[in-house]
């Protein structure tokens, strides 16, 4: 049994590009791109060094489509990872800003790392970690 996120994911995978493997293909493309682009501005943040970022976002690039990972097939950790990522990003965020929205982005956003696979519970508890000692 899997959560149900990551059926939602093929879904709109499939309807944006077609019910084929070259869909399948061109949505894993787009999904790895974002994680690298979200990976960067994490790197970004918390290297402050534009090229260690572009280093960090093009290693993840690398490796994520190594085919003894996984890598080349749509496999459900990519959406873990991309829904994880842009949480753990936004909550930065929301720590700085100090908003109500970007808290409720980086919690929906982690909750629906969770949704795709359940060891996005593991990335869930890293996003609620800052939160215990912000009060």
């Amino acid at each position: 049994m899997k959560f149900p996120g990551v059926y939602y994911a093929y879904s709109l995978i499939l309807a944006l590009f077609g019910q084929t493997a070259w869909g399948i293909h061109a949505g894993l493309l787009c999904v790895n791109a974002a994680t690298v682009l979200i990976i960067y501005f994490l790197a970004r943040r918390f290297l402050n060094d534009g090229l260690g970022a572009v280093v960090a976002a093009a290693t993840f690039g690398l490796l994520s489509i190594d085919r003894w990972i996984m890598g080349v097939f749509a496999h459900a950790t990519h959406f873990v990872v991309l829904a994880a990522m842009g949480g753990i990003l936004v909550l930065f965020h929301a720590l700085e800003s100090k908003r109500t929205i970007a808290f409720i982005g980086a919690g929906l956003m982690l909750g629906l790392s969770v949704l795709m696979k359940q060891n996005g519970i593991f990335f869930l508890a890293f996003g609620l970690a800052p939160l215990s000692g912000s009060r």
